[in-house]
């Protein structure tokens, strides 16, 4: 990755990098985050590395028990539409402008049943790695062992699996429209 980090964030992640000494000196748990799209074709602003950043950390992600997280550029860098799904079934999807607002926020919690038909859609996402424009762009990233594996995808062109894990988590409506 290519982003410039602010002052707060470098010390956010020397935190965490604490963090993560000591809890695998502790535990001996290896977390691997595996992205293998080139982003630094992108503006490298604050706020889209804000966003990278977030979507890409296995220690975060691993650490707060996630499955899935999906993160859709909203007509530009600093506005993404966010979504998120534990390993419990807790759903949570927001609208968040970079520095300034979360918005429009919904939870909910899925069935054993949506848990189960989400992880086969998730199993059936390509490995493709697509750097359409910032607007398109669609990142999800998910749990496949002790790995936090992330794709890219054009929205306009996303994969059908896609379809299937947006039926299941409602898709927001900012983005839901015909393109599958």
């Amino acid at each position: 990755m290519h982003c410039k980090s602010n002052t707060m964030f470098r010390l956010l992640f020397i935190g965490s990098f604490l963090v993560v000494g000591l809890f695998t000196a502790c535990t001996h748990l290896q977390l691997e985050s595996i992205t293998l799209t080139d982003f630094s074709k992108y503006p490298q602003t604050a706020a889209f590395c804000h966003f990278l950043n977030v979507q890409t950390n296995a220690f975060l992600h691993t650490q707060e028990s996630d499955l899935l997280a999906i993160t859709s550029f909203h007509r530009r860098d600093d506005v993404a539409l966010c979504y998120l799904v534990k390993l419990n079934g807790y759903d949570y999807d927001v609208r968040s402008c970079y520095d300034w607002a979360e918005q429009a926020d919904h939870e909910k919690q899925l069935s054993r049943a949506d848990m189960k038909r989400l992880r086969v859609a998730i199993g059936e996402l390509p490995a493709t790695y697509a750097t359409p424009p910032i607007e398109r762009l669609l990142l999800v990233s998910f749990r496949q062992g002790t790995n936090w594996l992330t794709r890219s995808y054009d929205r306009m062109a996303a994969p059908e699996a896609m379809r299937k894990i947006y039926a299941i988590i409602e898709e927001r409506f900012e983005t839901a429209g015909p393109r599958y």
